[in-house]
């Protein structure tokens, strides 16, 4: 999520389950929160195969995504080892590759700059 997202998270959740003040939540977020998410999350965004944006349409289309590659790949582990299986798996890999893209383009243009990652490995 955002910056401003997160704090405001965070002052929500520490202030009213925590007890704690507005000033010692903004103090415990520059002070410790918003570093180690610059220093770990950020740069683990580049290992992720594509980045989900927090809103249910974004969401649909990632866990449609991930169906449609687990599908492909157990589909491909149940043909036989031969040279016309492999073909095939690659045919549908790649038509669901071209699919997936296509409707991550078009989410992109819809939603705002509001993510988390996911990392498929």
């Amino acid at each position: 999520a955002d910056s401003d997202i997160r704090l405001s998270r965070r002052m929500k959740r520490d202030v009213e389950e925590r007890g704690r003040s507005l000033e010692e939540v903004i103090s415990q977020y520059h002070a410790t929160v918003r570093p180690m998410h610059e220093e770990w999350v950020e740069p683990s965004k580049k290992y992720a195969d594509f980045v989900v944006q927090t809103n249910q349409h974004s969401l649909t289309i990632a866990v449609q995504t991930l169906t449609n590659h687990l599908r492909a790949e157990a589909s491909c582990e149940g043909e036989q080892q031969s040279t016309m299986a492999f073909d095939k798996c690659d045919t549908i890999h790649k038509e669901r590759e071209v699919d997936d893209v296509s409707l991550q383009k078009q989410q992109a243009m819809k939603t705002s700059t509001d993510y988390t990652s996911l990392l498929l490995f």
